[in-house]
């Protein structure tokens, strides 16, 4: 994986923890870092992770 490839990855991965668009509500604050709601827990981080990789790679492969 290059450095290029791995910086939209990271992109796309706070994409989905911290920005509200259509199918995804934000877990975090990007400002702050906090969490917006109490009992955030680590399957919702984890499926945000998953979806921002998902995002990431489509990029990458110009999808």
């Amino acid at each position: 994986m290059t450095k290029k490839e791995i910086k939209i990855l990271k992109e796309e991965i706070l994409k989905y923890l911290c920005e509200d668009f259509k199918g995804n509500q934000a877990i975090f604050n990007k400002q702050y870092g906090w969490q917006v709601f109490n009992g955030t827990d680590l399957t919702m981080v984890m499926d945000k992770v998953v979806g921002g990789l998902y995002s990431g790679m489509k990029k990458i492969n110009g999808k």
